[in-house]
């Protein structure tokens, strides 16, 4: 039960940031059209790209050796600040000089001031994401939550006081989203005091150079991953230019809204399976993938009926081309739903390496069915495409998983009736704290 409340919590957080996220896609979109819209969803990514990219896996370290309590806490979180900081400085500059040489041909029509604003906050970014992945490694999910949902509010708010009230423009959403993320590493800061001390130099180096040599074998995988799911919005960009981009994005977006609950289950999982025994939580772990298909094809049919609804609501005709690239993904996201618990129980194993080993194998696959389908069919190709790398990527990640544990394909798909009594249970003893106030 304490584990579904963690997921749920985890879940309202994530849901408000991607909610508030998507308002902010959705004010741009309005106000500035289909090309804004476009310009607006490549230079988000390239902040992201930049820290998930040259993160070192350090992130990925700490939810293992923090949830084993293997390192000094007082001397780790002053080491991740500062770290993050000064490395952040050094990615940011290399991110702006790697982005202006892409200008013309996959961020072609994204001005410079945009590129500019896009990596402005990387510093901040890498911090707060070095901080709150301590915080998840220690199980403290209270505080990881919370820095989500100031970063979700001040996004928000900052986007339409600076599109709708000050005419910014793309250049000024994308400024104001960087400003969002200097609030949320505020937020970290007052969450975990501790990172404003002075870390002892040996112990540091020491402590960063064991938490990375463990997550480097994840962050390539990551890294290959965000730039495989991510590749097709820039060829997008660079085959049809920033309107489809702009149309694409939008399908995207309202696609990968089924992974909400499939996310939050993985951030919750990773940490709990690392702090236990092998074997211990493999019951488990079947039976959350079980329910994570469950409400994944759920929230995939709903969104399929409402697709032409929702994008005309809230992005208006000029968007509703996206339904049909919207439809194609569907599939792939519903596969990829499976494979996040997936790697999270790999991961909290202590096996980052499947998920290296897994995109390895995905990436060519991936790559070659954009580079086939996008610019022969535009966005309903580079659907296709994703659809393909997302199912093949965890038909990968099965056959990994099946060869390093006991866990078997008919038990994380096929529903038991236990779990039909357990969904009752857990709604019985949820719905008096649903209806009177969230418990955490």
């Amino acid at each position: 039960m304490k584990f579904v409340v963690r997921v749920l919590g985890s879940l309202g957080a994530q849901l408000l940031l991607v909610l508030c996220g998507a308002a902010t896609t959705v004010i741009v979109a309005r106000l500035t059209g289909t090309h804004g819209a476009g310009a607006y969803s490549v230079a988000v990514q390239i902040g992201a790209l930049v820290v998930i990219g040259g993160g070192l896996g350090i992130d990925f370290g700490l939810i293992y050796f923090a949830a084993r309590d293997r390192m000094s806490q007082s001397d780790l979180a002053p080491t991740l600040l500062w770290f993050g900081l000064a490395w952040g400085a050094v990615l940011a500059a290399g991110g702006y000089a790697a982005a202006q040489a892409l200008g013309g041909s996959l961020l072609k029509g994204v001005g410079g001031s945009v590129i500019l604003a896009s990596v402005a906050a990387v510093p901040f970014m890498l911090a707060v994401r070095y901080l709150r992945y301590f915080l998840l490694g220690r199980n403290q999910l209270l505080p990881f939550n919370a820095v989500n949902v100031v970063l979700a509010l001040a996004w928000v708010i900052l986007v339409a006081v600076a599109v709708a009230m000050l005419s910014g423009g793309v250049v000024g959403a994308v400024w104001a989203y960087a400003a969002a993320n200097v609030i949320a590493f505020t937020a970290a800061l007052v969450l975990v005091p501790t990172a404003l001390g002075v870390p002892n130099l040996r112990r540091a180096f020491t402590a960063l150079r064991t938490v990375a040599a463990f997550g480097l074998r994840a962050q390539l995988s990551t890294v290959l991953q965000f730039f495989s799911y991510r590749f097709d919005l820039f060829l997008v960009n660079a085959t049809a230019g920033l309107g489809a981009t702009g149309v694409y994005s939008v399908a995207t977006l309202l696609a990968e809204s089924v992974w909400y609950i499939p996310s939050a289950v993985a951030l919750v999982l990773a940490p709990r399976v690392a702090a236990g025994v092998e074997g211990d939580d493999d019951e488990v772990t079947e039976a959350i993938c079980r329910g994570t298909v469950l409400v994944s094809v759920a929230g995939a049919v709903l969104i399929a009926a409402l697709a032409p609804l929702l994008v005309l609501v809230l992005f208006g005709t000029a968007f509703l081309p996206a339904v049909v690239p919207l439809w194609v993904l569907l599939p792939g996201v519903v596969a990829l739903g499976l494979d996040k618990p997936i790697a999270s129980y790999q991961l909290g194993r202590g096996r980052p390496q499947i998920s290296l080993y897994v995109t390895l194998i995905a990436t060519p696959i991936t790559v070659a069915a954009y580079l086939l389908l996008i610019p022969r069919y535009g966005i309903v190709g580079a659907a296709a495409g994703s659809t393909i790398s997302y199912v093949a990527t965890t038909a990968i990640e099965i056959v990994y998983l099946q060869r390093v544990s006991p866990l078997r394909l008919r038990n994380l798909m096929i529903p038991r009736r236990s779990d039909w009594r357990l969904y009752s249970s857990a709604w019985q003893r949820l719905r008096p704290a649903l209806t009177a106030g969230m418990p955490w």
